[in-house]
């Protein structure tokens, strides 16, 4: 593990995105954080596309040294253009502090998220990672990409490739330098603490204190799904996150008109559309609003068609330069840049696919208890849950008895009354927002809605602002009290008798296998360098090991003889097959060659022995 050199290239990147944004002349301390969050995050994502898909060489020296190159341009513009004068805003910091400790409620449901970030902190590194879809195919293509030292189609699950992916490249920053994965779990974590700065910078920008703001970014922090997913290996959170910047630097350039602001929208947008495919709706209603924002210009003749022109390249080209190329790689490989999902244009298809995203993924994921029913009654139901432990992919539930309670009727009467006598705050943040959560094909899903959580924090906060103190005392305090019991069953979300177990083990014996599913824990007694040969039918993630130590391929072999030729040529030293496939049969034909090691549920694990395995592909 090399620590020194993870803090070196993350200072590196935290120099560059400082830079850049001081080059962009970003105002106001809420805006100047989110900036340097996500211009670090670009930086990642680009030095390592350039590391791995151009220059083919996906290791520690080469990405370091591609930062350090982003890294001094930025310091270049920075001297020449930079905002090198403006010092940090003691005063506004101070000022936060003193209407903090002025605001009993939100002082402490501050504490109650610094308690609830802390525990996710603690979980993140003490175990290791375990949600299903992390193992399945999210985590595996960092790990692969590590494994072959670039950016490349893997051979496992697809969904290992067809996803867009940059994501999965913040995964890929938290382990190449350590070669270890006890951070992997904290690239969502990451991403939340932009789109809490966004959220809190939204509330802001229509008019509430900062107390209030940083109430509401802890209200979108201690939502019960994003405290779920801020230790999971999802993409969910990091795509809210990663919009609500989008969409509160749009609403700052309409504002004051900052060219800034709207080039890291879309550089914001970009990184979105590059999570996730559903970040299209996103990232068209944030362009559809500075779209109408500029054809009222041009109708007012305050600006011209020409520099409406140049805003609209000023967002688009950021977010197709970081948005496009895992569509267009997709498109390549599989002649569909959605694929595996059919894409119809007016009833006719344009890509051809095994189904709709509603076919192959909603219908075979909706409640029982929800199929055939109304759209609304749906949501309705799903949001109607009692104070439960929520997981990262919950169905029913998800936003906590805050939501029903609290932060739903304070969004509609918030929307109502802005209907009424706030047309701005109504047409820039209410109807965006509620437009993308309809649109949405799953609404009910809260994992696929977290971005209107931003509402609703956004609606109680403004709400309760105008309220005598002592109601909004008491307002504000009922909600924290809810909040808490929320943040108390999320404690619950794992057995406290595992949580002790893995306390007491050291970090190398801190392992899937040995925590979670027993069916996995050979893997933690194999000598490093094993090569592993693997036909599975759940994860393949835990085969590469905690520190990446072992090799691992795919069996995609048509005949017997393939078989047998690939094994001696790879060197493979064990196969880990499902049960009764071609590769179990022919592994079970030369026992003396592949010896059985071990028969679980629905796997065999086989040991090759290398000393008769010589020569047996020519025998063949």
């Amino acid at each position: 593990m090399s620590i020194g050199l993870f803090i070196a290239a993350t200072l590196i990147v935290g120099f560059g995105a400082y830079w850049f944004m001081k080059s962009l002349h970003i105002q106001g301390a809420i805006g100047q954080f989110a900036a340097w969050w996500v211009l670090g995050f670009a930086q990642i994502i680009v030095s390592l596309l350039a590391a791995g898909v151009f220059l083919e060489m996906l290791v520690p020296s080469v990405v370091l040294l591609l930062n350090a190159g982003i890294t001094a341009v930025a310091g270049i513009l920075y001297y020449r253009i930079g905002d090198r004068e403006q010092a940090v805003n003691h005063l506004w910091w101070s000022s936060l502090l003193r209407e903090i400790l002025h605001a009993p409620a939100w002082l402490a449901l501050i504490l109650i998220t610094a308690w609830a970030l802390g525990w996710s902190v603690y979980l993140i590194c003490l175990l290791p990672a375990n949600d299903w879809d992390g193992l399945f195919y999210h985590l595996v293509s960092p790990a692969y990409w590590m494994q072959e030292r670039q950016i490349t189609i893997t051979p496992f699950a697809v969904w290992t490739n067809v996803y867009p992916q940059n994501a999965h490249l913040i995964y890929t920053w938290l382990v190449l330098f350590l070669r270890d994965d006890i951070i992997v779990d904290a690239g969502q974590f990451l991403f939340a603490i932009a789109g809490a700065a966004s959220v809190a910078g939204i509330t802001r920008s229509f008019g509430a204190g900062r107390a209030g703001a940083a109430g509401a970014a802890c209200l979108f922090l201690t939502t019960p799904i994003v405290l779920a997913q801020l230790t999971a290996d999802y993409v969910d959170t990091a795509l809210a996150s990663m919009f609500l910047v989008a969409f509160w630097f749009v609403l700052r350039f309409i504002r004051g008109r900052h060219r800034g602001d709207l080039l890291l929208s879309g550089i914001a947008g970009g990184i979105a559309l590059g999570i996730k495919s559903s970040a299209l709706a996103c990232v068209g209603v944030t362009g559809l609003i500075l779209f109408i924002w500029c054809v009222w210009e041009v109708f007012g003749k305050r600006m011209s068609v020409k520099q409406a022109v140049h805003l609209h390249l000023l967002m688009v080209v950021p977010i197709v330069l970081l948005g496009s190329f895992w569509y267009i790689r997709t498109w390549l490989t599989y002649g569909n840049p959605l694929h595996p999902f059919r894409i119809d244009v007016l009833g006719y298809p344009l890509f051809p696919g095994q189904g709709t995203v509603h076919d192959m993924i909603m219908v075979p994921n909706t409640p029982p208890e929800l199929l055939g029913l109304p759209w609304w009654e749906q949501i309705w139901l799903a949001w109607m849950q009692p104070a439960q432990t929520v997981v990262y992919s919950q169905h029913l539930g998800g936003f906590g008895l805050q939501w029903p309670v609290f932060l739903f009727p304070a969004l509609v009467l918030f929307t109502v009354l802005a209907a009424w006598k706030r047309q701005r705050a109504f047409l820039l943040l209410c109807l965006p927002l509620i437009v993308i959560f309809v649109t949405q094909p799953a609404a009910w899903w809260s994992r696929y809605t977290i971005s209107f959580v931003a509402l609703g924090a956004a609606s109680f906060v403004l709400l309760s602002e105008k309220l005598k103190r002592w109601a909004a005392i008491l307002l504000q305090g009922a909600l924290v009290a809810v909040v808490a019991v929320s943040v108390f069953y999320q404690h619950q979300a794992y057995n406290p008798e595992l949580l002790q177990q893995a306390a007491s083990l050291p970090r190398e014996e801190r392992t899937f296998g040995r925590l979670f599913n027993p069916d996995y824990a050979f893997i933690d007694k194999v000598p490093d360098g094993t090569r592993f040969a693997i036909k599975f039918g759940d994860f393949a993630y835990p085969f590469f090991g905690n520190r990446f130590q072992h090799t691992v391929y795919q069996l995609r072999m048509q005949s017997e003889n393939e078989f047998w030729q690939f094994l001696d040529e790879r060197r493979i030293d064990y196969v880990f097959t499902v049960k009764d496939t071609p590769y179990d049969k022919w592994a079970q034909s030369r026992p003396q060659e592949c010896v059985p090691e071990g028969t679980m549920e629905r796997y065999r694990l086989y040991r090759i022995d290398r000393e008769r395995m010589d020569g047996i592909a020519s025998a063949n």
